[in-house]
């Protein structure tokens, strides 16, 4: 009777039905899922009227994450909630919300903003063009200019 738990308890385990997120490598480069993309912020700069300049932080995708997400069946169901921003940007997965995401992403411009700004005036004057944060382990460490 206990092999007998000790086999089926693993299996039912096994068999539960869920959700897994995984990170696109090569080996899994075929995978079938809902692909997804983690945002990288840069800054964009734009000459406005009179000469005037414009900085305003925005979220590409980072093109080496990129993540799947698939649902596998088993015992019970998976009722699979996913929420895309732009096509690629995973927002809102499950019925999990957190409310104070635009609050973070916008102290999070505002840091980045200040960062670049102070990087810009140490490097030269701003130029219209498209920046992007170097960072060195987690912190930002200057900012350059890709386009």
């Amino acid at each position: 009777m206990k092999k007998a738990i000790l086999i089926i308890v693993p299996l039912l385990m096994i068999a539960c039905a869920g959700v897994r997120i995984e990170r696109v490598t090569d080996a899994n480069r075929n995978v079938e899922g809902l692909r997804y993309y983690r945002p990288c912020p840069y800054l964009l700069v734009t000459e406005g009227t009179q000469g005037t300049l414009r900085s305003e932080l925005i979220m590409l995708p980072n093109l080496n994450e990129e993540y799947v997400v698939r649902s596998h069946a088993g015992i019970g169901k998976v009722d699979l909630k996913i929420k895309l921003e732009q096509g690629w940007n995973l927002v809102e997965l499950g019925e999990i919300s957190d409310t104070r995401i635009a609050e973070n992403i916008e102290s999070l411009s505002d840091l980045l903003d200040s960062i670049a700004r102070a990087q810009l005036s140490e490097t030269g004057p701003f130029k219209p063009g498209l920046y992007a944060f170097i960072f060195d382990n987690g912190m930002v460490s200057g900012i350059r200019k890709i386009f």
